[in-house]
């Protein structure tokens, strides 16, 4: 069975973390990427999906389907390339980095986390992201959390159609 068959059977099983078998990794797998609100996606460095989880579903579509393909054949090229960077860039440092910006019209905040340990391949990090408000409490440094940048590049989604004024009425009104 190829990697991308793999992923894509791991993507359907109830939760299967592909990396970390045994029953606690199991059962923090279970906690994490199910019935969260929160997108769980593994991604490779050359920006290729190796897992989604149903959340990741309702913005990119089955998981059957996403594990195998790009970042590039979901985003638009310059927004891709630069979370490729930010993904390129934790595998790199070997530290989490937490990117805000806008995802598809709605204000989000994603973790990047590099998958470590025995069975990791290292090449590879795990995103978890979530809408925010702005009202949102962001990760501290001091909390020994992710740094957190602010993404130079938005995926406005439906948003994009609007003018600049009223994107700034949007952003002001909240």
């Amino acid at each position: 069975m190829s990697e991308d068959e793999e992923g894509r059977a791991h993507a359907r099983s109830a939760g299967g973390i592909p990396w970390a078998p045994g029953a606690a990794w199991h059962f923090l797998w279970e906690a994490l990427v199910r019935h969260t609100g929160t997108a769980v996606v593994i991604v490779d460095g050359e920006g290729r999906f190796r897992f989604a989880n149903e959340e990741a579903e309702r913005s990119l579509g089955p998981a059957e389907e996403v594990v195998g393909r790009t970042i590039h054949e979901y985003f638009p090229p310059d927004f891709a390339e630069e979370r490729l960077a930010y993904i390129r860039r934790v595998l790199a440092t070997k530290q989490p980095l937490a990117v805000v910006g806008m995802v598809r019209g709605t204000l989000s905040i994603a973790t990047i986390r590099p998958l470590q340990g025995k069975d990791a391949t290292g090449d590879s990090v795990m995103v978890a992201c979530r809408p925010i408000s702005q009202a949102d409490q962001l990760p501290s440094r001091e909390a020994n959390e992710p740094e957190v940048v602010e993404a130079e590049v938005h995926d406005m989604g439906p948003l994009a159609r609007l003018s600049k004024s009223e994107t700034e009425v949007l952003r002001l009104t909240g």
